[in-house]
């Protein structure tokens, strides 16, 4: 898929992976596939956080499998993928963020944090207060940036959905400009515009449409990034 994507003329192909099933083989396929970057979702700096999170998955299978693909790439030479590290800032995690920066500072051209919040139909892990009812609300972007595509071919609107709730249609159906054009789609970015999010149950109760808390969350992530230059990690940003 990537080779296809490439060879059509996509200018940036990159996925995300939480690195479970990244062995050797594969390493090297996606390497020499021309996929332009890679984000490994990593969570906390410790053994016991991480798996706490990440259920089911081994904190030093996926640590090797990362280094592994890291080393690979330095050794054939390649450029690319750019390699990033995504790690979620959140009640577990907020004591062990500087330690991921050590951690993958070796390994890695970028990372991000992530502050959680509650998002649709997921539980809410953030680590800060918010209001219990947003005062000032904003259009999601999400809406407006992207579609998500199940694997039964059910497309959604929004990462958060994950039971389908705000389905637009089905892509073995309808063709994605259709759907991204369609009425049930046009009418989800019009409620959006129009400050109707509570008419929405799944948006009624996201903090992505909550103005305050998004500051707050920006805020909190810059201080983070900022006390990470401090200390030694500036060509992270």
């Amino acid at each position: 898929m990537i080779r296809y994507a490439k060879d059509r003329g996509v200018q940036w192909v990159y996925f995300t992976s939480n690195a479970t099933l990244l062995n050797r083989d594969k390493a090297e396929e996606l390497i020499t596939s021309g996929l332009d970057s890679i984000t490994f979702s990593f969570d906390g700096a410790t053994a016991e956080t991480y798996e706490k999170i990440r259920v089911k998955a081994k904190y030093d299978e996926v640590v090797n499998n990362i280094v592994y693909f890291s080393n690979l790439k330095k050794k054939l030479g390649m450029d690319k993928p750019k390699i990033i590290i995504n790690t979620i800032l959140m009640r577990d995690t907020q004591d062990e963020i500087f330690q991921v920066f050590e951690k993958w500072e070796p390994y890695v051209e970028k990372i991000n944090i992530l502050p959680v919040g509650k998002y649709g139909n997921v539980n809410d892990l953030a680590p800060i207060q918010r209001q219990t009812t947003p005062p000032n609300r904003i259009p999601c972007n999400q809406i407006f940036d992207r579609l998500l595509i199940f694997w039964d071919g059910t497309v959604t609107v929004c990462c958060a959905d994950i039971d389908g709730a705000l389905s637009v249609g089905n892509i073995r159906e309808h063709r994605i400009e259709e759907l991204w054009r369609n009425e049930k789609f046009s009418e989800l970015r019009r409620k959006h515009l129009q400050q109707e999010v509570d008419t929405i149950p799944i948006c009624k109760v996201c903090d992505a449409t909550d103005a305050e808390y998004n500051q707050e969350m920006k805020t909190l992530r810059q201080d983070i990034y900022k006390q990470a230059r401090a200390i030694g990690y500036s060509r992270f940003f």
